[in-house]
């Protein structure tokens, strides 16, 4: 397996392990930001190994989405849940 299928194989990888996160748990978040951090880095040898593909696949918006728009939803989120919480009290 190439280096570019590899990146490819662990991006998906990465990307299954972000959807069945438990977000709201203290302890996987950390774990959530290590694997976004680590998609980060494979979206970015995908897109500079075959441009070609990458366009195909829009592995830009793919890049943005998982690295950066859902971390800050997840934040937005714990954010809204903290404050939900704090007024039910």
């Amino acid at each position: 397996m190439g280096g570019n299928e590899r990146s490819k194989s662990q991006a998906s990888t990465f990307i299954n392990c972000e959807m069945n996160c438990s977000y709201c748990n203290g302890r996987t978040l950390p774990l959530f930001v290590m694997y976004s951090s680590l998609l980060q880095r494979l979206y970015q040898q995908v897109l500079i190994l075959d441009l070609e593909y990458a366009l195909d696949r829009k592995v830009e918006q793919e890049l943005w989405n998982h690295g950066f728009k859902n971390y800050i939803a997840t934040l937005q989120n714990l954010a809204k849940d903290k404050k939900v919480c704090s007024d039910v009290k």
